[in-house]
């Protein structure tokens, strides 16, 4: 303000300056949880400020992987990211763009996190988002490598491959057991085999396992009999179109014919 021109009067001092003072808090800084997709696109994390500002804003952000075992890892599923990010004056929201990796491994959704830091201009209410990549792959597939297995009964066992097929990065488990097979040709534990069961593990990048159950020989000729073994209670994985399998024992014991012997007495 300032006075000049004074009339009857003499100037003292004749300019002053009137500040006002801001009595606004500085707007607060929040960043939203992110969920997508493995599908090699940037996830999109909201920075949201409380109130717009008449003040330019900055935030620096950076990622870190997660602290479990569901861990995103840096390089190998999203693009590890640090910067500073400007919010002009007058706007009230802005973006941290991270890049999300695709794989064609079947995995659990894994998680990293964006912490900022540093505000200038404002300050932090909410300081860290975690990002969670959503899996797309399917389950890997746990069957029999065939239908039906044929043994002799004399063999003494016979041998079953369970394979996995499908890229995973988790460890994959099946359970089997065995069964007496359908009548007629049925054959029976504990006369014609071993009962057995028990849990298959795949650890990630194995393809298959074997399975060998005891054939237990008689010297009893008989048809050909059969059992089956079944796949259930898969984990990290599902069940093929190979399952059950059958397995047929064929007797191994010839027949014997027995001629009865007739003895004529001579006529008198």
């Amino acid at each position: 303000l300032a006075l000049d021109a004074a009339s009857s009067a003499e100037l003292g001092l004749s300019s002053a300056t009137l500040t006002l003072r801001d009595d606004d808090l500085p707007p607060e800084i929040s960043i939203d949880d992110v969920s997508s997709m493995e599908a090699g696109t940037a996830m999109l994390f909201p920075i949201n400020l409380s109130a717009p500002s008449g003040l330019d804003i900055e935030v620096s952000y950076a990622t870190s992987d997660g602290a479990d075992s569901s861990s995103a890892t840096a390089g190998a599923d999203y693009l590890a990211a640090s910067h500073t990010l400007a919010i002009p004056a007058g706007t009230s929201s802005a973006f941290v763009s991270v890049d999300a990796f695709n794989d064609p491994l079947y995995e659990l959704d894994e998680t990293f996190h964006v912490t900022l830091s540093d505000p200038v201009n404002a300050t932090l209410s909410d300081s860290e988002a975690v990002g969670t990549i959503l899996n797309n792959d399917e389950p890997p597939q746990i069957e029999f490598e065939t239908s039906l297995y044929a043994v002799s009964e004399d063999a003494g066992k016979v041998t079953l491959t369970v394979t996995l097929s499908g890229p995973t990065a988790l460890t994959a488990t099946v359970k089997y057991a065995t069964t007496d097979g359908p009548p007629p040709a049925r054959a029976k534990v504990g006369e014609d085999y071993v009962q057995s069961s028990g849990t298959i593990t795949f650890l990630p990048g194995e393809a298959g396992h074997a399975i060998a159950i005891t054939i237990l020989d008689d010297a009893q000729p008989e048809a050909n009999e059969t059992f089956v073994v079944t796949l259930s209670g898969p984990a990290h994985s599902t069940i093929g179109s190979h399952n059950p399998a059958m397995v047929r024992i064929s007797d191994g014991d010839p027949y014997r014919v027995y001629v009865p012997l007739v003895v004529r007495s001579a006529a008198p």
